[in-house]
């Protein structure tokens, strides 16, 4: 990478981590939030990862709202609501609910373009993404059933994945700068859409992201080095609070941490890639010494 190319991707992070984000040019009803930045760590204590014992599995398995669907497009929701992406007659994809009442009714939710509906687990929310240009395809919304606000916490980067925390309190975002200058992971607050900037990558790839059932911490797999292919070949795994504040929970150490999920709020539960040829994968658990305060 060149020194100006290095220097104008820093530019771009600091600006974007620093700058107050303004609402973009959207015809509806909108709100978008603030963005800030948090560095700070704190001393949760972490044991050593070891084998999953038998029955310890990921909470968010028991919670249907919590599980990634499985058409990314297609998102049952409560009451028996349905939200569901369908290219209208011009081939243009539109988000589109599905509510039972005595016979299927379904209506437009969002007129433009709009994909990858995901349900909060409380309330009649969803979050999905919209085209908003070319520079900003993958936009957040942030959706209330029945509500005439619509709310776009990060109008200036695209959204990649995103998770809803199980109180529906917070979303975290795995985000791309416009013209895949670095990858930030967001935490966004889902009534106000101010948001907070926790990480920034090094390298171009994605945050995998797993919530703790009480809704206080946010563990993200952080991947560090890629093949030639982008996949993930070292990933570190840390723990997030609301606050923002950080711990490193799991080091490379020349391998890939992946999929962190919660047992409870004081076991993690993950996968570690190995990069032997036979593509060995173990699960393995991290104790939580001590809770977050």
């Amino acid at each position: 990478m060149t020194t100006t190319s290095m220097t104008t991707r820093i530019a771009l992070v600091l600006a974007l981590a620093s700058t107050i984000v303004a609402p973009g040019c959207l015809q509806e009803s909108r709100t978008a939030g603030t963005t800030l930045t948090s560095t700070g760590t704190y001393g949760l204590a972490v044991a050593s990862p070891r084998p999953a014992l038998a029955g310890e599995a990921a909470f968010e398995d028991t919670v249907p709202l919590l599980r990634e669907p499985e058409n990314g497009n297609v998102a049952p929701g409560p009451r028996g609501m349905v939200a569901f992406m369908k290219a209208d007659q011009l081939h243009h994809p539109r988000l589109y609910l599905s509510h039972p009442t005595g016979g299927d009714s379904t209506h437009l939710l969002i007129d433009r373009y709009a994909t990858k509906p995901r349900w909060a687990p409380v309330g009649e929310r969803l979050a999905c993404t919209v085209w908003m240009s070319r520079t900003f395809p993958w936009s957040l919304c942030i959706v209330a059933i029945g509500e005439p606000d619509t709310l776009y916490p990060l109008p200036t980067v695209n959204a990649v994945r995103y998770r809803w925390s199980p109180d529906a309190k917070y979303l975290a975002v795995s985000a791309t700068l416009p013209g895949g200058a670095a990858s930030v992971l967001y935490l966004v607050d889902a009534q106000t859409g101010r948001s907070q900037a926790l990480d920034t990558l090094q390298v171009y790839s994605e945050y995998d992201l797993g919530w703790s059932p009480d809704s206080r911490m946010l563990a993200a797999s952080r991947p560090t080095r890629l093949a030639d292919t982008e996949d993930v070949l070292e990933a570190d795994i840390w723990i997030y609070d609301v606050h923002g504040r950080r711990v490193r929970a799991v080091t490379a150490e020349g391998r890939a941490n992946v999929a962190p999920r919660w047992v409870d709020s004081r076991r993690l539960l993950f996968t570690r890639e190995q990069q032997a040829p036979q593509g060995q994968r173990e699960t393995l658990v991290v104790d939580l010494k001590q809770h977050m305060k």
